[in-house]
Order: C-alpha cells, then sequence, then structure tokens
C-alpha cells in the first residue's frame, strides 16, 4: 500500500504528467464601410422684400411668408422661399438632422437675425430607397424699426449626422 500511495502522490506533483484538457473556438469579425452623406443646398432661405420697420417676418418649410405686421411686407420680383437641402448616401441610412438655433444676416455694418429654424424633416430620418432626402428649412426674421435698407445676406448650417 505504501509503494501506491508514494506513487500517487508523485503523478500529482510532478509536471507534465498530469492530464489537462483545452478546447477552442473561433468567432467571425465583421465591418462595413458607408460612403459619407452630402449635404448640397438646392434652394436659398429667403424672407423677401419688406420696408425698414419693427416685424418679425417668417418663411414657412413650405416657403410661404407672413409677418408680425403684414404692412411692412413687399410684393416684387424677389420671392420669398423656404431653404433646401439635398442629402445623398446609402440607401435607407438613418440620420439625424439638426438646425440651427439663430445666425446674422448683414449689409455693410447693418445685422438682422435669424432664428426660429424649423423643418418637418429636423430630427430622426432615414435616407429613402434611393440614398436621398429633401430637407424644407424654415426661419423667423427680426426686423428693427428703422433697420436700414440694402441686400442682406449670410449663412446657416445644418448638420447630418448618421
Amino acid at each position: 500500500m505504501k509503494h501506491i500511495s508514494l506513487i500517487a502522490l508523485a503523478v500529482a506533483f510532478l509536471p507534465g504528467l498530469a492530464m489537462a484538457a483545452t478546447a477552442t473556438g473561433t468567432g467571425d469579425a465583421k465591418a462595413k464601410i458607408v460612403n459619407p452623406v452630402e449635404v448640397t443646398e438646392t434652394q436659398d432661405l429667403n424672407f423677401g422684400t419688406m420696408l425698414g420697420k419693427a416685424n418679425t417676418v417668417t418663411v414657412s418649410s413650405s416657403g410661404t411668408r407672413t409677418a408680425s405686421d403684414n404692412s411692412g411686407l413687399v410684393t416684387d420680383s424677389n420671392k420669398p422661399t423656404a431653404g433646401v437641402f439635398q442629402v445623398s448616401g446609402p440607401n435607407n441610412q438613418p440620420i439625424t438632422v439638426s438646425l440651427p438655433a439663430n445666425t446674422t444676416v448683414s449689409s455693410s455694418t447693418n445685422s438682422m437675425t435669424i432664428s426660429g429654424f424649423n423643418s418637418p424633416q429636423s430630427g430622426s430620418q432615414s435616407l429613402d430607397n434611393a440614398g436621398k432626402l429633401t430637407i424644407n428649412i424654415g426661419a423667423d426674421l427680426g426686423v428693427t424699426e428703422g433697420q436700414a435698407a440694402g441686400d442682406y445676406a449670410g449663412s446657416y448650417t445644418i448638420t447630418v449626422t448618421y
């Protein structure tokens, strides 16, 4: 009996004599590359022509112009229009459209603030089956009493995240 116990003890403590079981597994790895989306302005946001008197002029995302004082609006060849952007990218790509809080338009040293940017396409959207989405933009223009005459221009940025 003594010999069997010593042999069992020797086997337990000798490296390499004890048997170990191992197993392996293989996993898959994937990646997808998409082309970046492109955002192109296809129509300016244009508030049209108005008098330099206190007013808030609104152009809706459908291009309709209204004002807090309609007597300040002038009808001429400078037609009001909603801003329009075309987004293109991968088919059915989920995106998020963000609009600016405000921006400024200027003529020489004079300026006006555009605020209240809005669009039915803001927030979570998806490009269509052809990888396209049209974004219509409306906003409010603040005109102050005695606003200087001139052609006012500026820019604004929408952000498309995907």
